[in-house]
């Protein structure tokens, strides 16, 4: 397993188009004070819902975990979702299509590098936020195994919007309008779904195996599995989409490229 990790990010740091992406995250300021931001603002509602009463009781504990969990939950999605169709592949004037339509590089190295390098920021709002969430844990007896399953919750949810918006991004890219709205429509069609059912929610894979079921001495174990299941083939799905779709790109581009060629070589035979 750890020589399976090993190869991931070997490969990881081979990819141009990773690298790239890498290093205009480090060389904008802006996404790194925007996370760091965010951290704060969680930091500043632990502060706010810590308990100040010297003895706690089981029935009525504090809810500090509950409500900074929420607020990174809807920060990461903020993240995933609308500042992610504001982060293209692309580089310098050029659209998302018309960079998967020209970057030398095969479809599915293009595509894992732009993966890789689009989750760089929700992981490093991850990192920034960990130092908030681990006193809201300890304060209301969370253990480090459900800590690790909310993170993961958070990761998948990352995960699934900057899939979305990367496929908005190739499909739609030359309408910003129709990106900006799918990715909000698609942010909140993700926790209404969630609302109606729960291996959709991100909110209750985030509390899985904390918080129970009204009804039910049941901890929500299973929704948490089925998140991250659910997250994964929707993921998987859209990077197929987002596979085929540059395929059709390029495909397009040689047919153009070729269809120009013939035109300025028959025009070069009609002046000799």
């Amino acid at each position: 397993m750890i020589a399976d990790l090993f190869r991931l990010l070997h490969s990881a740091f081979r990819n141009a188009q990773a690298r790239d992406e890498w290093r205009r995250f480090l060389l904008d300021q802006r996404s790194r004070m925007r996370c760091a931001a965010m951290a704060l603002a969680a930091a500043g509602l632990l502060l706010l819902t810590w308990p100040t009463h010297p003895v706690l009781t089981v029935n009525h504990g504090p809810f500090t975990y509950t409500a900074v969990g929420t607020l990174v939950v809807a920060m990461m999605a903020y993240l995933a979702f609308i500042q992610g169709i504001r982060v293209s592949p692309a580089q310098g004037r050029f659209t998302a299509q018309q960079w998967a339509a020209y970057v030398p590089l095969a479809p599915g190295q293009f595509l894992r590098g732009a993966v890789l390098g689009r989750m760089l920021e929700p992981l490093f709002f991850l990192i920034v936020v960990l130092p908030v969430l681990l006193p809201a844990s300890a304060l209301e007896g969370i253990g480090m195994r459900h800590l690790a399953e909310a993170l993961v919750a958070l990761a998948f949810t990352a995960l699934t919007g900057r899939m979305v918006t990367l496929a908005l991004l190739l499909w739609a890219g030359h309408r910003p309008l129709w990106t900006v709205l799918g990715a909000h429509a698609a942010m909140w069609t993700l926790f209404l779904l969630g609302w109606v059912w729960k291996p959709a929610s991100p909110l209750a894979a985030f509390f899985a195996g904390y918080m129970e079921e009204p009804g039910s001495g049941f901890p929500l174990a299973v929704p948490a599995a089925a998140f991250a299941l659910f997250q994964a083939v929707l993921s998987a799905a859209l990077y197929a989409a987002c596979d085929f779709r540059v395929r059709m790109l390029r495909a397009k581009t040689r047919a153009v490229d070729k269809e120009r060629t013939g035109a300025l070589d028959a025009t070069a035979l009609r002046s000799m």
